[in-house]
């Protein structure tokens, strides 16, 4: 199903919502590159970057909202932002890391049959600043059989940040 048929579906199925059903997002065509790569915990800083411009991290003992880790410390996983580019880091075992990057792109080497919705979610009521009280996410889809499947989740940032 083209994203515009399945545009044109959601907004008849939207239009008869009554509050009680959940609203279907409408979606944007683009293109997903996605790599991965493993990593070292002592190459982690220079994989990631230093150009980041919001990010979270789950450590063993906490939660942060910052552009970096904190050194010394053990993440569990982490999701980082440069205005164009997404980083996911997830701890696989030991001090080897999964490096996930998404970025929109178009081209031979990324995903062409996709599309997209962004949201913002709450953050934790401990965690929000006066620049972030939510975390923007794009979920992606991809079309398969006529159906669009859930393929990926890319954090854009916080509410109130310069993003873009």
């Amino acid at each position: 199903m083209s994203v515009e048929t399945y545009n044109k579906l959601a907004s008849r199925i939207n239009e008869r919502n009554y509050g009680d059903s959940p609203v279907l997002p409408e979606l944007t065509e683009a293109g997903l590159f996605i790599t991965c790569r493993q990593v070292r915990k002592g190459s982690l800083a220079e994989a990631v970057g230093s150009n980041q411009i919001a990010g979270w991290q789950l450590y063993t003992d906490s939660i942060a909202i910052s552009p970096r880790c904190t050194p010394g410390k053990t993440v569990l996983e982490a999701e980082f932002w440069d205005g164009a580019t997404t980083t996911r880091i997830r701890l696989l075992h030991d001090d080897l890391y999964l490096l996930t990057s998404y970025s929109m792109a178009a081209g031979e080497d990324c995903y062409t049959d996709c599309a997209y919705y962004d949201q913002n979610v709450l953050i934790r009521r401990q965690l929000r600043s006066d620049s972030a009280s939510c975390a923007r996410y794009r979920f992606w889809y991809r079309e398969q059989n006529g159906r669009w499947e859930a393929m990926a989740q890319q954090f854009l940032g916080f509410e109130g940040e310069e993003n873009e």
